[in-house]
């Protein structure tokens, strides 16, 4: 499956002992002659002047490597966290149309007269990293870790991923991926996007080369830029997406872009268009002269009518005629009875895994009974259907005889009848088809009521499952994440509520396992630094405390609370006080007053924050 193609670059989940024998092109550690053994980067290749020299460091933290990509407003760099100790993406604001960058002191500076242009742009970005980094947390989204100012530019930090971009998975995979099994990644993609539009977020450049995927097939949306770079009429170099980007990004200009959730719609669709078919989507300005796109059930007659119709709606040129968010066009995608399989059962996608068949629903007494009746007029009608096939033979052996007998041309109609006996058959039992129908259309329709997707979010999943009312109506999809709410509650859900299905569907539980938890290792007898290290490397939040006890060794941790071996709460959990642990470390010397008041302090990034302290000379 996907994730055996995933080849990903190695050199990740290490901690640097010697800051110099870093590779500047994949941040792995060199081996013993100086060389890169993963990317085989060589520091003698020439770079961009334009942007960052590799060793180049960020306020003596970030190491900036080579330079990745860049575009008209940004330049993305390979980096390492000094502090952390760990692999980052760097992201400089650049926008080299209307800026020159000072290669003695490597400072972006604004091109005369537009100083005020690069200012205002300069407060969008730092705006736009300050909302994607309140966006930690959400699903999809690569975690912004940090935001900082030199160089007279603005720099945003990225934890860094092993990802693939999806275009290169794409032909990795020979240049499609069947709706099968790009199902899972392709609705995590729509749930992600319908976060960020929730926020006020338009992405605007959504294409194979902005989205990103990990070895275990989950999708990362990336890429986050101004508006002023998705839009042709911009005073920075804008960066459009041939077959991806919607025709009102063509049109637009600064003051008048009309961009919405639609505008981010069209580029979805064009993904899966190109995903299922592996064909791009034409252009949109070439679609406006003379609209050659074709359904995607025309390219590949395997696609689902519903799958190929829900995409041409996505793709409509007109905005009052397109899907207008990502939560109907999930919806759209899931309300189709060829697929409505029930997926998501595994956290990764396996190549050698069996089809997973979708179990059968367990009916309501009234439904069982609906269907038995309907399966006894369906087997009067095919009695019936039948018994009008044996009269048809009949009316044909007596027509032949008489044509033979009246024309004595036996031979011929024969032969005649022979050769078009089937087609004959075919529009005979048409008619009586026709005739059955109507005989049957005074009957009371047992077609059912369009399903209204409920609010499950808040309820336990268990009583969601055994509900038979819910698993008549729809296929029930669970995907169990670590949450702050409580194990077993549904946390969100997807399509949204009061989303109407035709059909019968399927409707994704996002249910909470909880938060997460570890085990507290024994921590006494270490040092403080080695306690703090440990405790941030598991992400658990802590607290200082130092006693005055001669029992103890002056400088060690004499014991922790809670004690060790016992389960804590990981950050972000539901509890604050539970996810604590408090560090009781033996200081003999004399605490001063000021250390004498006591205040918890939880766990930074950075090993230099103020710590607090009290004296305890009860024990």
């Amino acid at each position: 499956m996907i994730w055996r193609l995933l080849m990903i670059t190695a050199g990740g989940g290490f901690v640097v002992t010697d800051k110099e024998k870093l590779c500047m092109g994949c941040m792995s550690l060199l081996d013993a002659n100086g060389e890169c053994s993963y990317c085989g980067y060589n520091d003698a290749e020439p770079y961009n002047v334009d942007y960052l020299p590799p060793h180049t460091r960020l306020q003596e933290r970030y190491i900036v490597g080579k330079l990745l990509s860049c575009n008209g407003e940004s330049g993305y760099y390979i980096g390492y966290d000094l502090q952390e100790d760990m692999k980052v993406i760097l992201r400089e604001f650049a926008p080299m149309q209307i800026v020159t960058r000072n290669h003695a002191t490597l400072a972006i500076v604004p091109q005369k007269g537009k100083e005020t242009a690069f200012k205002n742009l300069a407060a969008d970005f730092e705006d736009l990293c300050s909302m994607l980094q309140g966006m930690d947390g959400t699903r999809g989204i690569s975690q912004m870790l940090d935001i900082l100012h030199e160089n007279g530019t603005v720099y945003a930090v990225f934890r860094y991923i092993n990802t693939l971009p999806l275009g290169e998975l794409i032909t990795r995979c020979g240049g499609e991926i069947p709706w099968a099994k790009c199902k899972k990644m392709y609705l995590q993609l729509l749930n992600t996007v319908s976060q960020v539009h929730k926020r006020g977020l338009i992405h605007a450049g959504i294409c194979p080369e902005t989205i990103l995927v990990d070895e275990k097939g989950n999708a990362y949306l990336s890429h986050f830029s101004l508006s002023a770079l998705r839009y042709v009429d911009s005073e920075i170099d804008s960066e459009l997406f041939s077959g991806y980007c919607a025709p009102e990004q063509y049109e637009c200009s600064e003051g008048n872009a009309s961009f919405g959730e639609w505008t981010d719609v069209y580029a979805l669709s064009a993904i899966l268009y190109r995903l299922i078919t592996g064909t791009q989507p034409p252009d949109a300005p070439s679609r406006k002269q003379q609209d050659n796109l074709l359904p995607a059930c025309e390219l590949d007659a395997s696609i689902a009518q519903s799958i190929s119709d829900a995409i041409q709606a996505g793709l409509a040129l007109p905005i009052s005629e397109r899907t207008s968010t990502a939560d109907a066009l999930a919806a759209q995608l899931l309300d189709c009875v060829q697929t409505n399989t029930a997926i998501y059962q595994s956290d990764s996608l396996n190549q050698n895994a069996a089809e997973t068949q979708p179990e059968e629903p367990v009916l309501s007494e009234r439904e069982q009974r609906r269907r038995e009746k309907m399966e006894k007029k369906q087997a009067k009608r095919a009695a019936r259907r039948k018994k009008n096939r044996r009269v048809l033979r009949s009316f044909l052996a007596v027509l032949i005889a008489t044509i033979l007998t009246s024309m004595g041309l036996g031979g011929f109609v024969m032969f005649y009848l022979s050769r078009n006996y089937d087609s004959i058959q075919d529009s005979v039992s048409q008619f009586v088809s026709i005739g059955d129908r109507s005989s049957s259309s005074s009957e009371p329709s047992s077609a059912a009521e369009p399903n209204r997707v409920p609010d499950l979010t808040g309820q336990l999943v268990d009583k969601i499952t055994a509900n038979k009312d819910y698993s008549a109506s729809f296929d029930l999809s669970i995907v169990n994440e670590f949450n702050e709410h409580p194990a077993g509650f549904v946390f969100d859900q997807s399509p949204k509520p009061d989303t109407i299905m035709q059909n019968r569907g399927t409707v994704i539980l996002y249910v909470s396992k909880g938060p997460e938890t570890v085990k507290l290792p024994s921590l006494a007898g270490s040092t403080e630094e080695q306690a703090i290290e440990q405790l941030e490397e598991m992400e658990l939040k802590y607290e200082i405390v130092y006693i005055n006890n001669p029992n103890y060794v002056d400088g060690l941790v004499a014991y922790t609370f809670p004690a060790a071996d016992s389960m804590v709460t990981k950050k972000g959990g539901k509890s604050d006080q539970e996810a604590t642990v408090t560090l009781i470390i033996a200081k003999n010397s004399e605490v001063s007053s000021s250390e004498a008041s006591s205040s918890s302090k939880s766990s930074k990034s950075s090993k230099s924050a103020s710590r607090s302290s009290r004296s305890d000379d009860d024990n």
